[in-house]
């Protein structure tokens, strides 16, 4: 039983290294995404708790999380404003056509520049 469990064994083992085939690799190819390109980005890495400003330079809030659709098209951002250290902060989403993106020196920068502290604080808060 041992000897035949063994085989077993090796036979799976042999055939988990044989070679992929040209139609494997290439389905795998549409699949996977080995590296990111030059003109992509992680949002985690860039755009998730980047700090928003307005047209002044005046920081008015943070960006959050983002809204993606059932076509997965990101249509929002939800930002953090007011407050303070999070304790006071208000959850609003704006469209991601009222931002404006800018990368300076590795840094992505946000714009909103129709943004004021009282326009932010008079917006409707956002609900999941």
């Amino acid at each position: 039983m041992k000897t035949k469990l063994l085989s077993v064994a090796f036979a799976a083992l042999a055939a988990a290294s044989l070679p992929v085939s040209a139609e494997e690799a290439a389905k795998a190819g549409s699949i996977f995404i080995t590296a990111q390109k030059p003109t992509e980005y992680l949002v985690k890495d860039r755009l998730i708790g980047a700090k928003v400003k307005n047209s002044s330079g005046e920081i008015v809030g943070d960006i959050e999380d983002l809204i993606v659709d059932n076509s997965d098209h990101v249509t929002g951002a939800v930002m953090g404003v007011g407050g303070f250290l999070g304790i006071g902060e208000k959850k609003i989403a704006v469209n991601t056509s009222a931002l404006q993106l800018e990368v300076t020196d590795g840094k992505m920068n946000v714009i909103l520049p129709a943004a004021t502290k009282d326009a932010l604080k008079g917006a409707p808060a956002f609900e999941r």
